[in-house]
């Protein structure tokens, strides 16, 4: 079986869908810190969870999250778009 280009295009476009969909849930699940009463009921105030846990805009670990997935992505798409002509 020979690779098409559609068939290139197909992996892209999937990969890409998963490894998106991984950054987002990986926002939602820091989420729930700061969403969830029981989580937050740990603390004696807004101001000191915060001080703990940071905000969710301000996570080092979301900002490389999100610089890796587009890295990736736009790896993805060079690598495979070559292969394709």
């Amino acid at each position: 079986m020979s690779f098409t280009t559609e068939i290139y295009m197909d992996i892209i476009g999937d990969v890409t869908v998963v490894s998106t969909d991984m950054f987002q849930d990986s926002i939602k699940s820091r989420q729930k810190d700061f969403d969830d009463p029981f989580r937050a009921m740990t603390y004696d105030s807004q101001k000191e969870m915060t001080a703990v846990l940071g905000t969710l805009n301000d996570n080092d670990f979301l900002h490389e999250l999100r610089h890796s997935t587009e890295v990736f992505n736009t790896k993805l798409r060079v690598i495979f778009e070559g292969m394709t002509k």
